[in-house]
C-alpha cells in the first residue's frame, strides 16, 4: 500500500485496478475496491484503523473496480451508466469468455456454480484460491446512489468532486479531492500500461476528458492502472492516443482497409498489458486499432 499524501492511500501492485482511499475527519472515502477477496479483506482491516467507511465511489463498472464492493458495508456511489453496467449480465459473460479463451477454469463447472456469481467465484478459484473462503453469501453490490454529470460529497473538511468524464467507458468518473491536490482518474489514465478502448465511439470523448483532467490544479494523479503520477502522466496518455489516431488516419488516407490497418499498425510493444492480464494485450491491440479506424471512418 502506498501513501500518496498524509491522507491518501492507494495500491498499485495487486491484480486489478488501483483501489484507493482518503482519510477525513469524519471517516474514510474509498475509490474503487480491490478485486481479489484476500486483498479486500486485508484492505478492510487496514481501513478500520482510520475510521468508518462513509462512501465507496466506483469510477467504472468493470469487474476489477467493483468485485470487492461486497466486503465494504457502506454507501456505493457511481455515475448512472456505471450502475447500469454493474447490473448488465455481459459483465459476467465477459469474464467467463476470458477464462475459456485462456484455458482457465472449467466452463461446465462455472455453469454449475450458479449463474453470474458462480463465474466470478470460478475466477477467484484460479487467481485467489485462499480468498474463496471469504465468499460465503457473496453478492455483487451495485451503486445505490447515482449521479448524471457532477456530484460533490462533503466529508469532514474534505471535498470529493465526482466528474463524469466518458472515455475508457461511457460512465467513466474521476474523483477530484482539491484539499489533497489529488485526482483519481480511473481507467481514463493508464501509467506506462496499455490503455484499452472498452466502449465503441468513445475515443474523442476520451481525449476531451483527458484535457479536462489536465485543467485540474493537482499534484498527484492516481491512474486506474500503473504507478501514481502527476500531470505529465495525463499528457503522456493524451499524446499516446493522438499518435494512434494519426497513424490510423494515415492508413485510411492511404486507402488501407480495416484488416490491412490492423495488420500494419501496431502499438503493442509500447506498453505492457495490465499486471496479471498481459495475455490480453493482443486482443486490446486489435480493439484499439479497429475501433479507432471505425470512429475515424464515421467522421469522414
Amino acid at each position: 500500500m502506498e501513501r500518496v499524501t498524509a491522507n491518501v492511500f492507494c495500491e498499485t501492485r495487486t491484480l486489478g485496478c488501483n483501489p484507493s482511499f482518503v482519510v477525513t475527519a469524519e471517516g474514510v472515502v474509498m475509490i474503487d475496491s480491490p478485486q481479489q477477496p484476500s486483498d479486500a479483506v486485508r484492505w478492510r482491516e487496514e481501513i478500520a484503523k482510520h475510521g468508518p467507511i462513509r462512501y465507496l465511489v466506483n469510477t467504472e463498472c468493470h469487474a476489477d473496480h467493483i468485485l470487492g464492493n461486497w466486503f465494504f458495508p457502506t454507501t456505493v456511489v457511481a455515475q448512472e451508466q456505471t450502475r447500469e453496467g454493474m447490473l448488465h449480465p455481459a459483465l459476467a459473460e465477459d469474464l467467463a469468455q476470458w477464462l475459456r479463451q485462456q484455458g482457465l477454469g472449467d466452463p461446465a463447472a462455472q455453469s454449475r456454480e450458479g449463474g453470474p456469481m458462480g463465474r466470478f467465484i470460478a475466477r477467484f478459484r484460479e487467481t485467489d484460491p485462499e480468498g474463496v473462503r471469504y465468499l460465503e453469501g457473496y453478492e455483487l453490490r451495485a451503486a445505490s446512489v447515482t449521479f448524471s454529470e457532477r456530484m460533490t460529497l462533503h466529508v469532514g473538511s474534505h471535498t470529493f468532486r465526482l466528474l463524469h468524464l466518458p472515455g475508457h467507458t461511457a460512465g467513466q468518473t474521476a474523483v477530484h479531492v482539491p484539499e489533497e491536490r489529488t485526482v483519481f482518474t480511473g481507467d481514463n489514465v493508464f501509467n506506462k500500461v496499455m490503455p484499452i478502448l472498452q466502449d465503441p465511439n468513445m475515443l474523442f470523448a476520451w481525449l476531451d476528458s483527458l484535457r479536462q483532467i489536465q485543467a485540474l490544479d493537482v499534484d498527484h494523479v492516481v491512474p486506474g492502472h500503473g504507478e501514481v503520477g502527476d500531470q505529465s502522466t495525463v499528457s503522456e496518455m493524451l499524446a499516446f492516443w493522438q499518435e494512434v489516431i494519426d497513424a490510423v488516419q494515415r492508413a485510411i488516407d492511404a486507402g488501407w482497409s480495416r484488416d490491412e490497418t490492423l495488420a500494419k499498425v501496431s502499438f503493442i510493444d509500447r506498453y505492457p498489458g495490465s499486471a496479471g492480464l498481459e495475455y490480453m494485450a493482443p486482443f486490446w491491440q486489435i480493439r484499439n486499432i479497429s475501433w479507432t479506424y471505425d470512429e475515424l471512418m464515421a467522421r469522414r
